[in-house]
C-alpha cells in the first residue's frame, strides 16, 4: 500500500496530538487510582470529582491509540529507509537502552519515596516501580508491567515493522488478531495486555497514514466509512468489550481533523513545542506523581477532607493543578539534565544529541 510522507506544513497537527496525548497521559495517571481513591472522603464536591473519572474513562479510546497511531507515523522513515544495521545501532538500541534505565530510575526513585518520605504508594497496582525485590523488578520489566511500557512497546513495534517492511495487509492483521486476543483478556497481565492491544494502531500509522489522514477529511466519499466504523463502533459497546477498536479508529480521526483545525485557525507554536519533548514528561511524571500526589493525598487525608471548600476546590482543580505541576516540574528536570553526561539520561550516550521525544 502506499503511504506518501507528510508535507512540511503538516508537521504542526502532529505535534499538537503528541501534545495532548502526553498531557492526557499524565492526568490518566494523576487522576487513577490516586485522586480516584480520595472521592469517598470528600465532604463537598463528589460529582465533580466522578466527572473527572468518567471525562478520563471517555478519552480511553483516544488516549493511547492516538499515540501510538502518531509513534508509527513517525517511525515510518526508519522503517523504509533505514538498513538493519543503521535501525539496530539507531533508534532500537535507544529505546531498549532508555526503558531500561528509566525502569531502573523510576524503580530507585519511587522505593526511596515511599520509604523515606511518603511511607504509602500512591496505587495498588503491579508495577515494576514497587518491586520488591531486584529480581522482581527484573521480572516485571520484561513484561512490559512498567510505567515505561510506552517504550517497549515502541521497541517491539518497531522491530515487527521493520520485519514486516512493504507487506501492509499482514502487519495489519496481526494486529487486528493481538488487539482482539488483549481485548478479550486472552493475554494475562496489564502490561503483555498493552503490548498487544496497541500494536494495531502503531500499524496504522506506520502503513497507512496517508489514507487514515486523508478520511479524517470533511468529504462526501468518506461517508461509506464513517458510517462502517460507527456501526462497528456501537456493535463492539453492545457487546461489552472494553477496548473498542472501531471507537478508537474514530476518535484519532477526530483527534486528527481537530488539531489540523487549531494549527489553521490558531497560534499553536508554543503548544506544539511540548508535542517534541515528550520523553522527559513521560518518563519522569510518574515518579512526580508518586510524590506530589501522594503527600498532597496525605495532606487532604489529615486536614482537608472535612472540610466542604476544601473538598470542593479538590475536586474541581486537583486533577488539573498536579497535571500541571507534574509535567512542568518534568520539563524542569529535563532543562538541568540536558547538558553533559546529563544527556545520557534521555539518549543513547554513543547516539549523537537529538530532541528528546518519545
Amino acid at each position: 500500500m502506499e503511504n506518501k510522507p507528510l508535507q512540511h506544513g503538516d508537521i504542526g497537527w502532529v505535534s499538537t496530538l503528541k501534545a495532548a496525548c502526553i498531557l492526557l497521559v499524565v492526568l490518566f495517571h494523576v487522576t487513577e487510582p490516586g485522586f480516584a481513591s480520595t472521592v469517598p472522603s470528600l465532604s463537598a464536591g463528589r460529582q465533580i470529582a466522578l466527572c473527572w473519572e468518567a471525562f478520563n474513562a471517555h478519552l480511553s479510546p483516544f488516549r493511547m491509540p492516538a499515540f501510538f497511531f502518531v509513534s508509527g507515523l513517525l517511525a515510518r522513515r526508519s522503517i523504509f529507509t533505514r538498513s538493519w544495521r543503521e535501525l539496530a545501532r539507531g533508534r532500537l538500541a535507544n529505546l531498549l537502552y532508555l526503558y531500561l534505565l528509566w525502569c531502573l530510575l523510576q524503580w530507585l526513585a519511587v522505593q526511596s519515596i515511599i520509604h523515606a518520605v511518603t511511607g504509602e504508594q500512591i496505587s495498588p497496582n503491579t508495577n515494576a516501580i514497587y518491586a520488591g525485590s531486584l529480581s522482581a523488578l527484573i521480572g516485571l520489566t520484561l513484561k512490559g508491567m512498567s510505567s515505561a511500557w510506552y517504550i517497549y512497546a515502541l521497541f517491539g513495534y518497531l522491530l515487527v515493522a521493520k520485519l514486516g517492511k512493504g507487506r501492509a495487509g499482514p502487519l495489519l492483521a496481526l494486529g487486528l488478531l493481538l488487539n482482539t486476543a488483549a481485548a478479550l483478556k486472552l493475554v494475562p497481565g496489564w502490561g503483555p495486555q498493552s503490548l498487544c492491544l496497541y500494536f494495531i494502531y502503531f500499524a496504522l500509522g506506520a502503513c497507512v497514514s496517508a489514507r487514515v489522514i486523508s478520511l479524517s477529511q470533511a468529504r462526501t466519499g468518506h461517508i461509506p466509512a464513517w458510517l462502517l466504523l460507527i456501526s462497528g463502533a456501537l456493535v463492539l459497546h453492545a457487546a461489552g468489550l472494553s477496548h473498542n477498536l472501531f471507537a478508537s479508529a474514530l476518535a484519532i480521526l477526530l483527534a486528527i481533523a481537530g488539531c489540523r483545525a487549531l494549527n489553521a485557525h490558531l497560534p499553536m507554536q508554543r503548544f506544539n513545542r511540548l508535542g517534541r519533548i515528550t520523553l522527559p514528561i513521560y518518563v519522569l511524571h510518574r515518579i512526580l506523581i508518586e510524590l506530589f500526589g501522594m503527600l498532597a493525598i496525605q495532606y487532604g487525608e489529615r486536614y482537608g477532607f472535612a472540610h466542604p471548600l476544601f473538598s470542593l476546590a479538590w475536586a474541581a482543580a486537583y486533577p488539573a493543578a498536579m497535571t500541571l505541576l507534574c509535567a512542568g516540574a518534568a520539563l524542569a528536570l529535563w532543562k538541568l539534565a540536558d547538558r553533559g553526561p546529563g544527556r545520557w539520561l534521555f539518549i543513547l550516550p554513543a547516539r549523537s544529541p537529538a530532541p528528546a521525544t518519545a
